[in-house]
C-alpha cells in the first residue's frame, strides 16, 4: 500500500506498506497507520512554521470507513470516498438506498435540467451534477454527497465527504486526484517494468520499491519539463517523449556517419 501526494500533477510517494492478503478490515488498519505517520508529518511542518493548508484523503470503495474517515479528521485531512450503493441516506425526512436515489430523484432532475436546455443551450452548458446534505445511516452522520456523471458516462458516479462546508467543485476535482497513483504504479508496471528486477527477501523487495519509485518520480518530473519546454507536444506522455528522443538521437548517428 502507498500514500502520498499529488502536486501538480506529480505524485509523490510518501510512505510503503505491505499489506498481508487476508481481509478488507487489515488493508484498513493499514491504511489508518499510514494516516498517523501522515498526520504527524504535516504536525511536524505545522510546528516549524510551515503553512500547511487542508489537504484532501482520498479513496476508493474500497477504503469505505468509519474508522479511516475519523483517522483522517485526528490527522486534519478531508477523507473523500465511496459509498456502497446499498446503503442509506437520509434526507430531510425520507430513506433512501443511494441507487434508488440517484434513479428516482437524479435522474428525473437531470432530464428536466436537459429538457430545459433545448430551448436555452446556454442553460445547460455545464454538466448536471447534484450536491447535497444527508445522514449516511451506515455511519449515522451527516455528510455532502455528490452525484454526478463523468465526461458524459452512462453511469452516475457518487462520491461523499464529512466536510459539509465543501464545494461541489472542490470535491471532484480532489476525488480525481487519486488517479495520479494509478499512473504512478501503471509507470512503475508497464513502463520501467519493475517486476523484472527479481529479488528474494523482503528487504530486497523494499529496495527495489524504493529504488523504483525514486526513478518513476524523476520521470514524471522530466516527462512534465519536456511538456513546458516544447509546448507543441504537451500531450505527450514520457513514452512517447522516449521514442521520439530515440529517433533524433537515431537521426544524429546516421548525420555523424555522414560527416565522417
Amino acid at each position: 500500500m502507498c500514500l502520498g501526494f499529488s502536486i501538480e500533477g506529480i505524485f509523490y510517494p510518501l510512505y510503503f506498506e505491505l499489506v498481508k492478503k487476508s481481509t478488507e478490515t487489515s488493508a484498513i488498519k493499514v491504511a489508518q497507520g499510514l494516516v498517523e505517520k501522515v498526520g504527524k508529518f504535516l504536525d511536524n511542518l505545522r510546528t516549524k512554521g510551515f503553512p500547511i493548508p487542508t489537504i484532501a484523503f482520498s479513496c476508493d470503495n474500497g477504503y469505505n470507513s468509519l474508522i479511516l474517515s475519523e483517522s483522517c479528521h485526528k490527522a486534519h485531512l478531508s477523507y473523500i470516498s465511496v459509498p456502497k450503493r446499498s446503503e442509506k441516506i437520509q434526507i430531510n425526512d425520507k430513506i433512501y438506498k443511494i441507487d434508488q436515489y440517484f434513479e428516482k430523484i437524479f435522474i428525473v432532475k437531470e432530464q428536466a435540467y436537459l429538457k430545459k436546455g433545448k430551448d436555452n443551450p446556454e442553460l445547460t452548458q455545464k454538466p448536471f451534477y447534484q450536491r447535497l446534505r444527508a445522514i449516511y445511516c451506515n455511519q449515522n452522520r451527516e455528510i455532502v454527497l455528490l452525484f454526478f456523471r463523468f465526461n458524459g458516462s452512462k453511469k452516475v458516479s457518487v462520491i461523499y465527504c464529512p466536510d459539509k462546508t465543501i464545494f461541489a467543485k472542490t470535491l471532484r476535482h480532489h476525488w480525481f486526484e487519486r488517479t495520479q497513483i494509478e499512473q504512478f504504479f501503471r509507470l512503475l508496471k508497464h513502463t520501467l517494468q519493475i517486476a523484472q528486477a527479481k529479488t528474494s527477501t523482503k528487504h530486497e523487495f523494499e529496495c527495489k520499491l524504493l529504488r523504483f519509485a525514486w526513478i518513476a518520480l524523476h520521470t514524471q518530473l522530466l516527462t512534465r519539463y519536456l511538456r513546458k519546454r516544447f509546448k507543441e507536444h504537451k500531450k505527450y506522455g514520457f513514452e512517447r517523449f522516449r521514442r521520439l528522443i530515440i529517433a533524433e538521437l537515431g537521426k544524429l548517428e546516421v548525420l555523424n556517419q555522414l560527416l565522417t
